[in-house]
């Protein structure tokens, strides 16, 4: 009876036993730190996507309030060239919103007598240019033609190495890419309504106003690069309204 107890308290794990045990224990912490590594990834690109896309609706937010609370410049004032200075000249600054010295503008006798305007905007464009709040002229355009600053030819809303450009009206070298960074612009489309001055009689609207509350359509296609080394692909589409309503001729 004693031998058999004693025999009983030495029993332990077999070679066998043990062997199974580490290596159901090596598959499970395996398998826990793979899911752990998946899932901390897949939480940094969620993060990572969260700041991209916060970065471009800041970015997007700033440009429609600088364009929302001024005016769109369509070069013409009451039948008068804008000019950086003063009297009213017959050009912009040279080389203003990648427009040429004189705006592509074209003037004739109305029917009804007066002078009319042609459209400086086409029905689709990759510039915009704008006077802000505090009377600044600016622009926006598509740039990366060659450099980040460069403008891309008109009629070109996609480009590899595509940047958003700002520059002041009264300054070539003011020029400044406005998107960050980690972001490429693959696509850029302004929609300007009306294609005309609303101040001013033109030839593209039956040489009468063209009594349309000026709006514009921004189009973007961003490609975000994430410190995860992904790339995301982020669409953008707004409209604008401006909200100044001083036009002539609306009823």
């Amino acid at each position: 009876m004693h031998l058999k107890n004693k025999k009983s308290n030495s029993a332990g794990f077999t070679l066998m036993e043990i062997v199974v045990s580490t290596t159901i224990f090596a598959f499970v912490s395996v398998a826990m730190m793979t899911m752990f590594n998946y899932t901390l990834k897949i939480n940094r690109r969620s993060e990572a996507l969260r700041q991209a896309t916060q970065g471009m609706r800041n970015f997007v937010e700033y440009l429609v309030k600088e364009i929302r609370n001024g005016e769109v410049d369509y070069g013409i004032v009451n039948g008068n060239y804008v000019v950086n200075s003063q009297p009213p000249g017959t050009d912009w600054p040279a080389g203003y919103c990648g427009f040429t010295a004189t705006p592509p503008l074209t003037q004739r006798a109305c029917a009804g007598g007066g002078t009319c305007f042609s459209s400086l905007y086409p029905a689709r464009s990759n510039k915009l240019a704008f006077i802000n709040n505090d009377g600044e002229r600016k622009c926006v355009f598509y740039g990366g033609n060659g450099s980040d600053t460069a403008p891309q030819p008109d009629n070109v809303f996609s480009a590899t190495n595509g940047t958003i450009v700002q520059e002041l009206g009264s300054s070539v070298n003011s020029r400044q890419v406005l998107n960050p960074p980690n972001f490429k612009v693959d696509n850029l489309m302004f929609i300007v309504r009306p294609t005309c001055d609303p101040m001013a009689k033109c030839i593209d609207y039956n040489d009468s106003y063209p009594k349309i509350q000026p709006s514009i359509q921004i189009m973007i296609r961003f490609t975000a690069m994430l410190p995860t080394g992904e790339k995301v692909t982020i669409n953008y589409q707004t409209a604008v309204s401006i909200n100044k309503y001083n036009y002539p001729n609306q009823n």
